[in-house]
């Protein structure tokens, strides 16, 4: 939230948080487009089911945002 355009004009959301603090963070706010994916609901008992669900969530994003392809989800790794 700090960062999305969004809040470009809300700085008084963070005045009375630490980053609002530092200068250069204060000049970022509200400067970058900012995407928000929640895994919450990947439940696995294995890696393998897991990376799935999650690039499940990945190409329903992509496919919803508007991107050509999904193929950049076959080389995702999570360590």
């Amino acid at each position: 939230m700090f960062f999305s355009v969004k809040y470009a004009d809300r700085g008084e959301l963070f005045e009375e948080l630490k980053i609002w603090e530092d200068e250069k963070f204060r000049k970022l706010q509200g400067s970058w487009p900012v995407i928000s994916l929640s895994f919450s609901n990947v439940k696995a008992a294995d890696y393998s089911t897991m990376r799935g669900q999650i690039c499940q969530i990945l190409e329903i994003w992509i496919c919803f945002s508007g991107k050509e392809s999904a193929d950049w989800i076959k080389y995702l790794t999570f360590e």
